[in-house]
């Protein structure tokens, strides 16, 4: 809220007083000279640029991050589907063969054998002789 008596935007003309005052009255202390003023503005316009392009750098290099991440997470996808397949041929090609897969009656290890119930792999089967 202002508290003055007049809109901001219409402001009273200045008096020929105030006008001659305002004249004289020497701001370079407190503003620096038209040379300073305008090392300021640029220095202050290159830190903003500066701040910009990192910024835009920043962007692009997490772009790129995040579409060599989505790159690998195809590849190992396809990976992944590739090793189920891998899995399921090999499971197909044992029942084929008329084979099993039971664990080692002395290690416990997954084998592929004849299904007579007697599995034991090939280390087991060294140490029993």
């Amino acid at each position: 809220m202002s508290r003055l008596p007049y809109k901001e935007d219409e402001l009273p003309p200045l008096s020929e007083s105030e006008r001659e005052a305002l004249e004289r009255l020497d701001m370079t202390p407190i503003l620096g000279t038209v040379e300073e003023r305008l090392r300021l503005a640029m220095h202050t316009a290159l830190k903003f640029m500066r701040e910009r392009n990192l910024a835009r750098a920043d962007a692009k290099f997490a772009w790129g991050e995040c579409e060599k991440i989505r790159t690998d997470i195809g590849e190992f996808q396809r990976q992944d589907d590739e090793q189920r397949q891998e899995i399921e041929r090999l499971r197909g090609a044992i029942t084929a063969g008329g084979f099993d897969l039971a664990p080692c009656r002395l290690c416990g290890r997954t084998i592929v054998c004849v299904p007579d119930g007697i599995a034991l792999c090939e280390s087991c089967v060294k140490k029993e002789e």
